[in-house]
C-alpha cells in the first residue's frame, strides 16, 4: 500500500518490497517491507531488516482513520492547494532530474562495459592464456550498477506516471475518499484494489518512513498531505521474531566466549541478540559451556528480548510479554517511557506474541 511514498530514515537503507518465501522456497501470498543496503553507502547489497507490509499497513491506515474522524471537511486545505501546485511541479522536475541521471549512468556503464569487451578481445588476440578473474569480477559489478540504474529509473518513471495522471484537487478527492474509508473502515481490502490503496495513500500522505530502533522496535513518521495534521511519530513493537543473520565474525566471537561466559556477559558480547537465540546459534555450532552461570542466571529481562530491545522499551515506556514457558501469562512493564507522555508520540504496543496492537496516544 505505501510502496510508493515509504523510504528508509536512515538514507543508508531503502526501503524495497518483496515477497515472503516458506521453508520450501515457495511464495506465500504475503510481502515484506526489507531495509536494503543502498551502493551508494556500501557496494555490498544487505538486508538489515523486513517487516510485514500488513503490520505497517495497518498501522497507518489506523492513523488516518483517526485523522479523519476529528474532520468535517478540507476547506483549509483546499486554500492552500494552489500553492501546492507549484511544490507539485518541483517534485515533477526532480523526479526528471533522477530519471535523466540514471539514463546517464546507464549510458557510461553500457560504454564502459563496450570498452571492456574491446579490451579483452584484444588481449586475448596478443596472449593465449591470461588470468581475467578481476575483469569477470569488474564485469559482474558494472552489470550489477547498471541493473540497479535500470530499476531506479522504473521505479521513477512510475512515480511521475501517478503524477502526472492525478486528478487537480486533493481536497474533492479527500472528501470522496472520507466517506468511503469512515463506512468500510478496517475492511477496505474487500472493497478496493491494491493500485485503489496506493493512490489513498498518496493523496493523504506524503511520505512515510522507518526506521529500526532495536530488533525488535522499530519507528515510524507520517507526513500527511494536509499540514494541519502534522507529522505523525509511531513507535512499534513488530509482530513474529526478527530474523538477525549470524555472520561468520559473529560465529568466531561466540565461539571465544561462549564457553565460560555467563548469560549477561553474553548479551553484552551480542547486545542485538536475546539469550535465547545465543543459545540455539551455540547449539547449531556444537558449542559447550565449561563454566554455568547458575548463580546468575535469571535474567532480569524476558529471553526472548535483546539488550537493546530492552533499553528501548524502557524508553519509551513499552511492555512485553514473554513467550518463555511458565512466564506466557506474566507481562512484563517497562515504566521508564512514563507513558509516553513525555515524547509526543503514538505508541503501538504488541502484548502477547499473537495479540492485538493497542495503540495509545501521547497527549
Amino acid at each position: 500500500m505505501l510502496k510508493y511514498i515509504i523510504a528508509g530514515e536512515d538514507p543508508q537503507y531503502l526501503i524495497n518490497v518483496r515477497p515472503r518465501y516458506n521453508k520450501q522456497g515457495e511464495r506465500t501470498g504475503q510481502y515484506l517491507y526489507s531495509f536494503v543496503t543502498s551502493t551508494k553507502y556500501t557496494r555490498k547489497r544487505d538486508a538489515k531488516h523486513m517487516l510485514m507490509t500488513t503490520e505497517v499497513d495497518g498501522i497507518f491506515w489506523k492513523r488516518l482513520i483517526a485523522h479523519l474522524e476529528q474532520v468535517k471537511d478540507f476547506e483549509a486545505f483546499a486554500s492552500t492547494e494552489e500553492e501546492n501546485k507549484a511544490e507539485q511541479e518541483v517534485q515533477r522536475n526532480e523526479i526528471l532530474a533522477q530519471i535523466e541521471a540514471c539514463e546517464r549512468a546507464m549510458k557510461k556503464l553500457s560504454k564502459r562495459l563496450v570498452q571492456l569487451s574491446i579490451l579483452d578481445q584484444e588481449e586475448k588476440e596478443g596472449e593465449e592464456e591470461k588470468e581475467d578473474d578481476g575483469d569477470d569480477e569488474l564485469v559482474k559489478d558494472i552489470r550489477k550498477e547498471f541493473k540497479k540504474f535500470s530499476a531506479d529509473k522504473k521505479r521513477q518513471e512510475e512515480r511521475l506516471k501517478l503524477l502526472d495522471e492525478r486528478k487537480p484537487s486533493y481536497a474533492s478527492q479527500m472528501m470522496t475518499y472520507r466517506e468511503l474509508i469512515l463506512e468500510v473502515r478496517e475492511h477496505i481490502r474487500e472493497y478496493t484494489t491494491i493500485e485503489e490503496r496506493q493512490e489513498i495513500a498518496d493523496i493523504f500522505a506524503t511520505k512515510v518512513t522507518l526506521d529500526t530502533l532495536s530488533p525488535r522496535v522499530y519507528k515510524m513518521n507520517i507526513t500527511w498531505r494536509d499540514t494541519t495534521w502534522g507529522v505523525d511519530q509511531i513507535i512499534a513493537i513488530r509482530q513474529g521474531n526478527p530474523s538477525t543473520w549470524w555472520t561468520p565474525e559473529n560465529d568466531k566471537l561466540l565461539q571465544e566466549h561462549y564457553a565460560t561466559a555467563t548469560r549477561q556477559e553474553l548479551m553484552r558480547i551480542f547486545p542485538d541478540r536475546p539469550v535465547s537465540a545465543i543459545y540455539r546459534r551455540a547449539s547449531t555450532l556444537h558449542l559447550r559451556k565449561t563454566k554455568e552461570d547458575r548463580e546468575c542466571g535469571k535474567l532480569a529481562i524476558a529471553e526472548d528480548l535483546s539488550l537493546m530491545d530492552y533499553e528501548v522499551m524502557e524508553q519509551y515506556g513499552l511492555c512485553w510479554k514473554s513467550n518463555q514457558e511458565g512466564e506466557a501469562q506474566q507481562a512484563l512493564e517497562y515504566t521508564g517511557g512514563n507513558n509516553g507522555g513525555e515524547h509526543g508520540v503514538y505508541f503501538v504496543c504488541l502484548c502477547g506474541r499473537s495479540g492485538l496492537f493497542i495503540a495509545n496516544d501521547a497527549a
